[in-house]
């Protein structure tokens, strides 16, 4: 059976995104931000490239310097495209800029049409690049841990590292690492409970998730 390319291109599209909103905010999901970037650029949808770069240079991700380098690239070979996407009307950009990421993208466009390139580069680079990277080494212990233990063995690896980012008041990556932990096999009981005090106040997304893992 043989599809167009518009609905390859849809279909490709939303599995990124299920793959980004399900995995993208890790340390080990570089690939996958690359990986759409990559294919984005195929296309030639170089102002959605600039907005994945963006997006992914705010995360902490391992070998987020791929990821600068990657920005610096559509960046500098691809200016002008990006500028003039950006400069269409809001119905032009509406199909392809989820709402989930609606706000970068207005902050992404304020900062592309008032900056020149180099600008541009030098903001990533010397701004958004270095804060990212603290970000990621302050995570990085927490994450060898976690690879040089296994379940249910690595539930206190796993619970210090979530105390950590509900410490740094990261609820969203505490929530994420809640429902990565709780994925793995033989999971110690102490990660449900500590899991279901944090989203007492969210019992249908704790009932969800319990059925994923029956």
């Amino acid at each position: 059976m043989k599809f167009s390319v518009a609905h390859d291109d849809e279909l490709t599209n939303s599995v990124f995104e299920r793959a980004i909103q399900a995995v993208g905010k890790q340390m080990l999901a570089t690939n996958i931000w690359l990986m759409w970037i990559d294919y984005e650029t195929s296309f030639l949808n170089m102002a959605k490239c600039n907005l994945l770069c963006f997006l992914a240079l705010q995360t902490p991700l391992l070998n987020i310097d791929l990821v600068l380098s990657k920005y610096i690239e559509v960046v500098t070979n691809y200016h002008d495209s990006v500028v003039e996407c950006l400069k269409k009307s809001e119905e032009a950009v509406a199909g392809w800029v989820s709402e989930h990421h609606q706000e970068e993208y207005n902050q992404l466009a304020k900062l592309t049409l008032s900056k020149s390139q180099d600008e541009l580069v030098a903001y990533m680079r010397d701004a958004v690049y270095p804060h990212t990277s603290e970000q990621v080494n302050e995570r990085i212990s927490f994450e060898q841990e976690l690879l040089n233990s296994q379940a249910p063995a690595n539930s206190q690896a796993w619970l210090k590292y979530i105390a950590f980012e509900q410490k740094k008041q990261q609820p969203q990556r505490a929530k994420m690492l809640f429902e990565v932990a709780l994925l793995e096999p033989q999971v110690d009981i102490c990660i449900w409970t500590s899991y279901i005090k944090f989203v007492q106040k969210d019992v249908v997304s704790a009932r969800a998730l319990f059925e994923r893992c029956r």
